[in-house]
This record gives C-alpha cells, structure tokens and sequence, in this order.
C-alpha cells in the first residue's frame, strides 16, 4: 500500500486516531502537533520536522494574513 492509497478511515487507524482528527487534519481544521508528526511520521515516511516545518510555514502564512487585515481596519 503506498501513501496514495489510504481511505480516511485506514488512515486513521494507522495513525491511531479517530476519523474525525484525521479529517480536521486534511481540512485544516486543526493543527499538527508534535505528536501527530511523530505518528503521520511512522505512517508516512516523512521526517516529523518536516511536518512540523510545513505547519510553521502554514500557520505563520496565516498570522500574516490575519494582521494584514487588521491593518486595515481605520483605527
């Protein structure tokens, strides 16, 4: 089986997570934590600092989205 074939639900099991953590996952409803990086490690094949990098990346991308509006709002 590679990475590519896994449902939502084998995925979840791999991991050892429920189906709804593996979804917030994929829909970017939740973060990755340190934790789920060593297990999306394991599973996939892929370092956990480099999950952890890619959610630096992503949640940083937002913070500057977030204040970019904010500083548009008129004081």
């Amino acid at each position: 089986m590679t990475d590519r074939d896994f449902t939502i639900t084998e995925l979840a099991k791999q991991l050892d997570v429920s189906i709804p953590t593996v979804s917030r996952l994929l829909n970017q409803k939740a973060d990755v934590s340190p934790e789920m990086a060593v297990r999306l490690e394991k599973v996939l094949h892929r370092s956990a600092e480099s999950w952890m990098a890619m959610q630096a990346s992503y949640s940083l991308e937002k913070a500057r989205e977030r204040l970019g509006v904010m500083k548009q709002v008129p004081a």
